[in-house]
């Protein structure tokens, strides 16, 4: 498994597959893991290749470099001796005097070149292997949030069909009419049950209503775990039955940290009390939507100042 499509995959069929659809998240990061992560395969070809040639001709320089300085050796210490073949000792006495001189800190050179490049090829494929864990896990959790939404309508479905005669509310369409007001607006659409493509559309209209510019919903591929970005700000959205924990508030905190921009993060359920904190230390900001309502609530200081003075460009 090479590609964030494939792993992608690969989580839906996980989802699809797992008997528990109210498995928790720290469960659901177990079962992946276990299941999906040893089929990863990532590479880079180049930069292996590259690590490749390097290693091929530091070998050769240093076989190169031991063979000079071993014929060095013995010209000059058993040059006397009857057992040293005639033709070592007419050799040209520049050439075997100079070549581990010049070998040696080639070979050197090629070392390092090797351990620089294996280095980075090491590196570029635990990334990979961190991208395509993400993808699985999105797949995964996706398929399972969207049979738990089934299940909950089917129960409501049939609730209502046994209690009352009342017909069954069909799902709402996802639309969105986007205000331009800075101060945060509900959106028009009243939510029941959502997916969480649903869940990632409405906090970027959330965005959208604090005044972000440039709010796009990204796609699973190569998004580096990140749902939704705008100008000065990326977030990142969960959908699922169980508190968000802190290992996805710590992941969208490296991921700020290398971005550059402000980090925020919606959830249509709350947070862990370890989630809040190192949000609140690392400057992550913390939103539960609540669909079904069209409310939005700041879950930590940061959150609250973005909502009373905007998310400003």
């Amino acid at each position: 498994m090479y590609s964030p499509n494939a792993a992608y995959e690969a989580g839906r069929r996980l989802g699809r597959r797992h008997s528990d659809v109210w498995i928790s998240e720290d469960e659901l990061v177990a079962l992946v893991s276990r299941e999906i992560l040893p089929q990863v395969r990532p590479r880079n070809a180049q930069l292996t290749r590259e690590a490749d040639q390097f290693f091929s001709y530091a070998v050769v320089f240093a076989v190169l470099t031991v063979v000079s300085t071993a014929l060095l050796v013995t010209i000059n210490v058993f040059g006397s001796e009857a057992w040293i073949p005639e033709f070592l000792l007419q050799l040209p006495d520049g050439p075997v005097r100079w070549a581990p001189v010049v070998l040696a800190p080639v070979t050197l050179i090629l070392w390092i070149g090797y351990w620089t490049a294996n280095t980075r090829a090491v590196g570029e494929r635990r990334r990979l292997r961190r991208r395509l864990a993400r993808a699985a896990y999105k797949g995964a959790a996706e398929t399972l949030t969207a049979r738990r939404d089934k299940e909950i309508n089917d129960r409501t479905t049939t609730t209502r069909k046994s209690g009352s005669a009342r017909e069954t509310a069909p799902k709402p369409s996802v639309h969105f009419t986007m205000p331009s007001a800075r101060a945060p607006e509900a959106p028009i659409q009243i939510y029941r049950t959502i997916t969480p493509r649903d869940a990632e559309e409405l906090a970027a209209h959330w965005m959208r209503s604090m005044g972000a510019v440039g709010v796009e919903v990204t796609r699973f591929q190569g998004d580096g775990g990140i749902d939704v970005t705008s100008i000065g700000y990326i977030a990142q959205v969960k959908h699922f039955a169980t508190n968000v924990g802190v290992a996805p508030i710590r992941e969208l905190s490296g991921v700020v940290r290398a971005d550059g921009r402000r980090g925020l993060f919606f959830a249509t359920n709350g947070y862990s009390p370890g989630a809040v904190d190192f949000a609140d230390i690392s400057g992550i900001a913390l939103f539960r939507m609540h669909p079904e309502k069209k409310e939005l609530t700041a879950m930590n200081t940061t959150a609250k100042a973005f909502l009373k003075h905007g998310l400003r460009a």
